[in-house]
């Protein structure tokens, strides 16, 4: 089962209403609160409609580990796992930047992308299958 998976059955979990006090008290406590979990649904959006919008111009290898992490008014962070993708997008960073600014201007402001006019785009490096 995928991390993405893992996390979205945790934050279903709600205690039993039939438990007893220590049951309620400890699955209650570990759901994840509505604020992260809106924002997780609103990054996960993000990340899909990026890698739709940049099909065409980057190779699978790198949107199969492109996520969003971070979105502002007119700045994306992404997250890769690989120095040698980030290298490659920071590289390719002001045509991407054109991309996604085009993609706004000729689609209207769609439900995820909340920029008016992406100025930067970070790039990090995350690499989960390392201790």
């Amino acid at each position: 089962m995928s991390f993405e998976n893992n996390l979205m059955n945790f934050m279903k979990k709600t205690p039993n209403h039939l438990g007893d006090y220590s049951d309620k008290t400890r699955i209650g406590s570990s759901a994840v609160s509505g604020h992260l979990g809106d924002t997780y649904r609103k990054l996960q959006k993000a990340t899909l409609e990026i890698r739709q919008i940049l099909a065409q111009w980057q190779p699978n290898s790198i949107l199969e580990q492109l996520y969003v992490v971070n979105i502002k008014d007119d700045a994306l962070t992404l997250s890769v796992k690989s120095h040698t993708a980030a290298n490659h997008l920071r590289y390719q960073q002001h045509q991407l930047i054109d991309i996604l600014n085009d993609h706004v201007r000729h689609h209207g402001n769609s439900q995820t992308l909340t920029f008016k006019q992406l100025n930067s785009l970070r790039f990090v490096v995350v690499d989960l299958s390392r201790p």
